[in-house]
């Protein structure tokens, strides 16, 4: 499970210090993690007002989604992933007075500070939810092997099948039409499963998430 900064919101103290800010492009897209602990009993109120704080960041230019993991048996802790088209826009969000009385209330119904995580560009293939503290990123390193380990036989089961059929197209169209089927299986097929296929490695002493680890999760 994880959640981030725009619909989970974390309490004022845990506002997102310089070290905290992407280090890529102002203008990628970002996905924010935000784990919240909720105090005993306070369960409702919390749903309340998650709710609330969702539809407030909603109305925010660049808001492009939340996904809310909510806790399983036995456990407390919410996670919310909100995604931003670019960093500005967060920050937008993040330094809004409209949040910072959506925190304020917060307050008294959770127990710990908000862990936040924030992800641009390869960062976000390398997230699954169903932990209940989400990891930090993999080394960058490890990122670039494990993107080459899914792309190369990728590029090569397009190179046999695909560019043959494409040879009759002007050039600006085949790669254009490559890419279009390559990214999304990048996405959405490839890297989900190569992330658990070597968790061990990605991300040593951290126990892997299930295949359907979206049970819990409700999509805003």
């Amino acid at each position: 499970m994880a959640s981030v900064s725009v619909s989970d919101e974390p309490s004022a103290s845990d506002e997102p210090s310089a070290s905290d800010e992407p280090s890529a492009s102002d203008h990628q897209a970002v996905t924010t993690v935000i784990v919240r602990t909720i105090a005993s009993g306070q369960e409702a109120a919390f749903e309340e007002w998650l709710h609330g704080i969702i539809q407030v960041a909603r109305t925010f230019d660049g808001h492009e989604g939340v996904t809310v993991l909510r806790p399983g048996p036995h456990r407390r802790e919410y996670v919310v992933v909100v995604r931003f088209r670019d960093y500005p826009s967060l920050c937008a969000w993040e330094s809004s007075p409209e949040r910072a009385e959506w925190v304020r209330r917060s307050e008294s119904m959770t127990e710990a500070p908000a862990e936040i995580i924030r992800q641009t560009g390869l960062e976000t293939w390398f997230s699954l939810p169903g932990q209940p503290t989400p990891p930090r990123p993999p080394p960058p390193w490890k990122m670039a092997v494990t993107t080459w380990l899914a792309i190369y036989p990728l590029i090569l089961l397009l190179s046999w099948q695909v560019v043959p059929a494409l040879s009759g197209l002007p050039m600006p169209l085949r790669p254009l039409i490559m890419t279009l089927i390559l990214i999304p299986l990048m996405t959405w097929v490839v890297m989900p499963r190569m992330t658990r296929l070597l968790w061990f490695w990605l991300y040593p002493g951290t126990r892997r998430p299930p295949s359907r680890a979206l049970n819990n999760a409700k999509r805003l």
